[in-house]
């Protein structure tokens, strides 16, 4: 369910026809034209030969290859690698080793392929095996002779007679900027990823030998058609994938609510109370309403509604209660995300929220319980948090002149005790102790605190757990989250679903950027989405490790606002973009994203 959206699943199959040229320019690699064609344009060499050889590089140890050739990075030599990453080690090869390997790797299959990329491995890892200590010749295999590439662009130029061709001097020092993906629609390009993972159990193939798929290729050219037979082939099998997997989500919409169907209602009165931080809990009660009407979902979405038409706890409080967030009413809720989230609460069970940087894994969480008016409580995992401060710990005071001791319970005991929804923030990058205190109390509801006479905590029916993290708990093998652990399955097991966040949806984040920042014409608010989706696109493929959220956007905006009319526009746009988002990046990214910021606000002086 990870990006199928429900207001558009129904018309998936109808955009077949649109899919074939979308997916062609995202998750293939080139034909041999298109090579040719491209062969001085870096931003797609750098694409394709990411698509090439990913499940290739995936495998090696980069580390290892960072800490011992280090020829490549030492402050004497021209090539200088800043970070144990697979593109920074491609992003100082030279077209001409791009394209010869691009070559090879839509000339030869899948095996032959890996022998290519070993050479590639052997040549960067090794001085030896490369001709000299330049940039022209780093990843270059010495089986890579210029005869032998002269010989593969040959092959690839076929039929396309040009004069001999010449290669920019590309700086190899300096990463060059990465192009927008072919698809501005995160949604969709997710769907197509999915699609394509997906395994038909009856594919549609078409059997004939070489001689006869060329002459069912020819006549179609002879129609004008720009595809092969075998695009077509893969369209259809496209297609049928959609069909599967909208049937999928039909079902999985139908267990959630039965889920949550089946959950038994617990209402009545909540007692007031005095909190241990010296807040005052109001009285209130539990109701239950549905999901769609909390939710606000228009009648006239009615495969939204029905998806959303189950009960729902519903908190009413006879006064402010402290730890119920506040609502944010131009906040978007993505239904893919939080029909399971809701399910998995509503059905007394922890739920595991994963997401990079920025796609609001915390503000769906918050704005959940703004919502239903459902207390939470936040503990942050990526500070200096101890047991004492989860569980709690005695402390000594004073009372006329006695020296006294008092246990006091930390965030766990407390949110356990109401009805509480406990936001674990970052849990992934928690230390081990800590996190064990937390297993008992998530598993079987109740805590332990043998500081405390070994009393025993039993947690209240609407006490949940929701984790909020930027891994599944399984480590992060991309190198944008250090920090974070490989959790322990005892741990992982308290927690009934695992739901990934994505970045909203343009149209949300654009009506929520307008709507923080009423002063922002319009022309302004377009360009700055443009700048966070080629901004994104840069960070989700490693080209560089510093993400932006809606947040940033939302802070230059109002930079912006601040600045048009006192020093111009230019001026206004270059400080509020780089005040807000460049000056935070490191140097090595810092050159990709200015590149990123000149060409959507050209004249702005980056």
């Amino acid at each position: 369910m990870q990006s199928l959206m429900l207001s558009g699943i129904n018309g998936a199959t109808n955009r077949e026809s649109s899919t074939m040229a979308t997916r062609k320019s995202a998750r293939e690699l080139p034909s041999p034209k298109e090579l040719y064609d491209n062969r001085n344009n870096r931003a797609e060499l750098r694409k394709w030969w990411h698509l090439a050889f990913k499940k290739a590089y995936r495998s090696y140890n980069w580390q290892h290859i960072f800490e011992t050739s280090n020829w490549i990075y030492r402050t004497d030599h021209p090539i200088r690698i800043n970070k144990p990453l697979p593109t920074c080690f491609r992003d100082k090869v030279h077209n001409k080793v791009l394209v010869f390997m691009i070559v090879k790797a839509i000339t030869v299959n899948r095996i032959e392929r890996l022998d290519v990329f070993q050479k590639f491995i052997d040549a960067i890892s090794d001085k030896d095996l490369a001709f000299n200590d330049n940039t022209d010749s780093f990843g270059r295999h010495k089986e890579w002779t210029i005869d032998v590439i002269d010989a593969a662009f040959k092959a690839i130029r076929g039929s396309h007679p040009a004069p001999t061709p010449t290669f920019k001097d590309d700086d190899m020092n300096a990463p060059a900027v990465p192009e927008p993906a072919a698809s501005t629609d995160t949604a969709q390009s997710q769907l197509i990823a999915k699609a394509d993972a997906f395994e038909l159990p009856n594919p549609l193939t078409v059997n004939g030998d070489d001689g006869v798929m060329s002459a069912i290729d020819n006549l179609l050219r002879a129609t004008g058609s720009p595809y092969s037979m075998n695009q077509f082939v893969d369209a259809i099998n496209m297609g049928m994938k959609f069909r599967h997997l909208a049937e999928q989500q039909d079902d999985e919409i139908a267990r959630l609510k039965r889920m949550s169907d089946d959950t038994p209602k617990i209402t009545g009165k909540i007692d007031a109370y005095d909190s241990d931080t010296d807040l005052s809990i109001p009285a209130g009660e539990i109701t239950y309403r549905k999901a769609c009407d909390v939710f606000n979902v228009p009648t006239t979405d009615e495969k939204t509604r029905n998806a959303l038409d189950f009960d729902v706890p519903y908190f009413e409080w006879d006064g402010e209660h402290p730890w119920v967030p506040e609502a944010d009413e131009f906040y978007a809720f993505n239904v893919d995300t939080l029909l399971p989230y809701l399910s998995t609460i509503v059905a007394g069970k922890n739920a595991w929220l994963y997401g990079h940087t920025g796609t609001g894994k915390t503000t769906l969480a918050q704005q959940v319980c703004a919502k239903l008016n459902w207390p939470m409580r936040r503990v942050n995992f990526d500070g200096d948090i101890s047991r004492l401060d989860l569980v709690g710990q005695t402390k000594l005071d004073n009372d006329d002149g006695t020296t006294v001791s008092r246990y006091v319970d930390g965030v766990l005991p407390q949110a356990m005790n109401s009805p509480t929804i406990l936001l674990l923030d970052e849990l992934d990058v928690g230390r081990p102790d800590v996190l064990y205190a937390l297993q008992n109390a998530l598993d079987q509801g109740q805590l332990t605190i043998t500081d405390d006479g070994g009393r025993r905590i039993k947690a209240h029916p609407f006490f949940r757990a929701v984790a909020a993290c930027n891994t599944q708990g399984q480590g992060d093998d991309s190198g944008l989250y250090q920090g974070t652990r490989v959790l322990s399955r005892a741990l992982l097991n308290r927690f009934h679903n695992f739901i990934p966040v994505d970045y909203m949806r343009r149209d949300d984040e654009l009506a929520v950027l307008r709507s923080k920042v009423p002063t922002l014409d319009d022309d302004m608010a377009d360009k700055l989405m443009q700048y966070v989706h080629e901004h994104r696109v840069a960070f989700t493929s490693v080209e560089v490790t510093e993400p932006v959220s809606l947040r940033n956007i939302i802070g230059a905006a109002q930079e912006y606002s601040f600045y048009h009319t006192r020093i111009g526009t230019a001026d206004a746009i270059n400080l509020a973009i780089s005040n807000t988002i460049l000056n935070r990046a490191n140097p090595e990214d810092r050159i990709v994203l200015r590149g990123i910021a000149q060409r959507v606000f050209p004249g702005a002086g980056f």
